[in-house]
């Protein structure tokens, strides 16, 4: 937990220190932020610094997502070969598979 309060003073003050350079606006067709990725970035990581690092509070939540990544590449792979099925055949196909997978004896 040491560390990550280090980690969030660390961003701050890399936050507040480039400040200016983030919101710097101009005329590109309209007065926009002439770095918008840098700001979009910016944003999405002060938006989401509250649930960032919520996996080290909860021991139930994983703190990768290869499992569940692994999971849906399987899936995947059996619906390729059933590529031949319409629509609702593939989508009873996908709730079948996952109720055989959820409830293995």
């Amino acid at each position: 937990m040491q560390n990550l309060k280090y980690e969030k003073k660390l961003f701050k003050n890399l936050w507040s220190n480039n400040l200016r350079f983030i919101s710097l606006k101009g005329w590109r067709p309209v007065f926009w932020y002439t770095h918008k990725s840098v700001h979009a970035a910016t944003s999405l990581i002060i938006n989401a610094i509250p649930n960032m690092f919520s996996y080290l509070d909860n021991s139930d939540i994983p703190y990768t997502t290869n499992k569940i990544e692994n999971y849906f590449a399987h899936l995947k792979g059996k619906i390729t070969l059933h590529r031949g099925l319409r629509y609702k055949a593939k989508k009873n196909f996908i709730k079948w598979y996952l109720y055989f997978k959820n409830n293995k004896m």
